[in-house]
């Protein structure tokens, strides 16, 4: 499997981090380029939080197929594949998809 860089901040540091940037350019007026060097967020992100943009994964979450605790699933699915040696094929990872996708709309209902 591919590797994936780690991000140097966790979801939960970087909400953090953009609360003290907008708490201190509401306190002080610091302009964005001088809040964006010294937090390493880039400018717009930090523009566009102020302004009371949402992430953009919770903008498109409705027109997902699958729910995150489905997409987690299924990474460590292939993962675990990955780790016991078989080669991971598209269709076998769609398969995968669509059965998460059916097993969750038979939970809520919409399919019988």
């Amino acid at each position: 499997m591919a590797y994936v860089k780690p991000r140097k901040v966790t979801g939960c540091e970087r909400e953090e981090q953009i609360c003290a940037v907008l708490l201190q350019r509401q306190e002080e007026g610091t302009p964005w380029a001088s809040l964006a060097l010294e937090y390493g967020i880039i400018g717009s992100t930090l523009n566009n939080q102020w302004k009371g943009a949402g992430e953009r994964w919770e903008a498109y979450s409705d027109q997902q197929k699958l729910p995150p605790v489905a997409e987690k699933a299924l990474k460590q699915w292939c993962q675990e594949l990955d780790d016991w040696g078989f080669p991971l094929r598209i269709n076998r990872l769609r398969g995968m998809a669509n059965v998460l996708a059916q097993q969750k709309a038979v939970q809520e209902g919409d399919l019988n």
